[in-house]
């Protein structure tokens, strides 16, 4: 099981994340498709350990990082 440490508002909108079965689902408002998540349903599938990575915001790129390291650039 992962360290939970990141918060709900880590998962925010149009952020993209990979879960373990290799799924890539961008975070929206409502669910647009099968390639879409809300910040609610990312945030639990982090909580059961379901996501391995996320993009985040480092000088204006997004880029994927493994889930256990996102927290060092928050």
């Amino acid at each position: 099981m992962i360290d939970k440490t990141l918060t709900k508002e880590d998962f925010s909108l149009l952020d993209t994340i990979i879960t373990v079965d290799n799924r890539i689902l961008t975070i929206m408002l409502s669910v647009q498709d099968r390639r879409s998540i809300t910040v609610a349903d990312a945030y639990q599938l982090y909580l059961k350990g379901q996501v391995v990575q996320k993009t985040i915001h480092i000088d204006g790129n997004d880029i994927f990082m493994p889930i256990k390291e996102v927290y060092k650039y928050r």
